[in-house]
């Protein structure tokens, strides 16, 4: 069952310490707060970026539909895949995602991450590089 967003948080807070450089063996007497505090965002901002980054990867090797060409209706080929960045909120995530290419166009087509909300027939975001 998934758990909620209080319970994560409660799970992250128990685990943040040790993951921390010194780890939970800190001594506070001589560690400010300040500086503790900056460790935990650096150590979110790492996270934050790489949960979207193994999604979208992982929903790029799970793509193995190769369809036909809307212009022309070949069968598309598999091509060598490629690197994909987005930019977010604190980081830029990259992928390397499928490449099909027509053989009768030429041209190049990649499937739409579901995690980025793209629809398969909609336009995506223009920070999609």
């Amino acid at each position: 069952m998934a758990k909620t967003q209080d319970e994560m948080a409660q799970q992250w807070a128990r685990a943040l310490p040790q993951a921390l450089p010194e780890g939970d063996h800190r001594n506070l007497s001589t560690t400010r707060l300040r500086q503790m505090v900056e460790e935990v965002y650096g150590l979110l901002d790492q996270v934050g970026a790489e949960v979207p980054q193994a999604v979208l990867q992982q929903q790029a090797e799970r793509v193995d539909q190769v369809g036909n060409c809307p212009s022309c209706g070949k069968k598309l080929q598999s091509n060598d895949p490629q690197t994909k960045t987005v930019q977010l909120r604190r980081a830029k995530v990259h992928w390397k995602q499928p490449v099909w290419r027509c053989p009768g166009c030429p041209r190049d087509f990649f499937p739409r991450p579901k995690a980025l909300g793209c629809e398969v027939d909609a336009k995506c975001s223009p920070a999609i590089t």
